[in-house]
């Protein structure tokens, strides 16, 4: 067994806990009891144990932490929202009104290009990191509707193109050619591709010939998956089940929530996220999709 967990101590029984690994990769904890057996003559001859699955129980407890830290959030979220968006109304439109104001064209169009571009950006990556604290702590229900994966992967690869982040990256595609429509809120799913999309370049940084593979295909006949796989950095297994944890993250200026937010997302419609992932070698995310949300919520509203 693995390192044992916070010892509890008796005269007649020993109680500890530990994590282990099953044969299909799921991690359970288990908490042991152990007691001694005694003969008529009180004469120790043996130990017998017993173990409990207490997985269910430990995620239960943190679900119920995480959902006060984001009750928390939700309060200080919608205050933050309403005053942040003011301000950023007003830094961009401003910020649109100095370029109208500037009378010679090249200085215009160089200040439009380097600066008034550049704050606008800021604006809205601020906009959009208090947008995914207020997404966190109350989210909202899909608007449902048949889509296609293959234009869903077509207009981010054309967003991350536009915005220069692929610059250097040589990106592979490969779509079903007969891909079936799946129902889905169109926005949520292009924010996850998007989401994972970024993680991916991030990996990149400072790797010898970068490379993205994106591909879509069947899910046997359930529904339709996205694959999105890198030669990046990779991960090892302790970043790996910290993932989807809110707030973890390990860049510099990440917020660590999109990950968790993509995983709220995909779970809304029914679907789920896998991902395989090796130190030095890259990652590979795949997003499965059915072709009809199944939830029982969901069923209910339509």
């Amino acid at each position: 067994f693995p390192q044992i967990q916070k010892p509890i101590s008796g005269d007649n029984e020993d109680s500890y806990f530990i994590s282990v690994k099953t044969t299909d990769g799921t991690r359970k904890k288990l908490l042991i009891n152990s007691s001694n057996i005694r003969s008529l003559d009180g004469e120790n001859i043996g130990k017998i144990y017993m173990a409990y699955d207490i997985s269910e129980i430990e995620r239960e407890q943190q679900r119920m932490q995480q959902q006060e830290k984001l009750s928390l959030l939700e309060q200080m979220g919608a205050a933050i929202v309403h005053e942040t968006k003011n301000y950023l109304a007003t830094i961009k439109g401003s910020c649109q009104v100095l370029s109208t104001m500037i009378r010679d064209e090249h200085v215009r169009k160089y200040a439009q290009r380097k600066y008034a571009q550049r704050i606008g950006m800021a604006a809205d990556e601020i906009n959009r990191i208090v947008m995914d604290f207020l997404s966190l702590s109350k989210p909202h229900s899909p608007a449902l509707k048949a889509a296609s994966l293959n234009e869903i992967v077509g207009s981010v690869i054309e967003l991350l193109k536009f915005s220069s982040l692929l610059d250097g990256i040589s990106v592979k595609l490969s779509l079903e050619p007969e891909e079936k429509l799946i129902v889905c809120d169109e926005s949520q799913i292009r924010q996850v591709v998007l989401n994972i999309c970024k993680n991916a370049i991030e990996a990149l940084e400072g790797i010898d010939k970068p490379e993205i593979r994106i591909s879509t295909g069947m899910w046997d006949d359930k529904g339709m998956y996205i694959e999105i796989a890198d030669n990046g950095k990779g991960m090892d297994e302790e970043q790996k089940e910290m993932l989807w944890t809110p707030f973890y993250t390990t860049k510099e200026h990440g917020t660590g929530l999109g990950l968790s937010i993509s995983l709220n997302i995909i779970q809304e419609h029914g679907g789920k996220i896998e991902i395989e992932s090796e130190v030095g070698k890259g990652s590979c995310f795949r997003i499965l999709l059915p072709f009809r949300n199944t939830r029982p919520d969901q069923e209910r509203g339509h």
